[in-house]
């Protein structure tokens, strides 16, 4: 009860029929499909709309995580609580270098939560790195800053959302000293 349907009746092509619901509540909900001419076509489940319960953060020069099933993730950059099946490639953060940092909302399951719209902010275990812009807000489940840490060594990046400090993520990577002093 109480879902809003983009379309009251739908024509099918193919096998095939699509329309957008939108939920008045989160969790699982379900959906009937009925046909005028046959009985009990069937009940699809579904969850919707997901909540954010935590941030993946992701270190590095313009690359997103690649998802894969089963996947080891073989490094530390991958939020605290996130999915064990992500795979990603880890490039060379340098000290002094200006480095992304990727932040997707995720929900108790690990899976993208598209709605998500908030604000974070940003700290690191290297009290001198900075980071532009210091604070974000979301977009389509996804947001970015860059930072540029200043000591080499293993350094984490925690995101916080400003609304609900209990949303948060951690994730860390080894800084190389920078090129001058390789």
């Amino acid at each position: 009860a109480g879902a809003v349907f983009a379309a009251d009746a739908l024509s099918f092509s193919y096998g095939y029929a699509w329309t957008q619901v939108t939920f008045s509540q989160t969790g699982t909900q379900e959906v009937t499909v009925a046909d005028a001419n046959v009985a009990g076509i069937g009940t699809v489940v579904v969850e919707a709309p997901l909540k954010a319960t935590h941030f993946g953060v992701y270190l590095g020069p313009d690359i997103w995580p690649l998802y894969a099933a089963n996947a080891s993730t073989g490094a530390s950059n991958v939020a605290s609580g996130s999915a064990p099946n992500l795979a990603y490639w880890l490039p060379e953060v340098r000290v002094g270098a200006p480095t992304t940092v990727r932040l997707v909302a995720l929900d108790d399951k690990s899976r993208p939560v598209w709605n998500y719209a908030g604000s974070v902010t940003f700290s690191s275990s290297d009290p001198n790195a900075a980071f532009d812009p210091t604070s974000v807000t979301f977009a389509g489940g996804y947001a970015s800053t860059r930072v540029t840490f200043a000591a080499a060594g293993k350094q984490t990046v925690t995101v916080v959302a400003t609304d609900d400090a209990s949303l948060s993520g951690t994730g860390s990577v080894d800084v190389q000293p920078s090129a001058a002093n390789v």
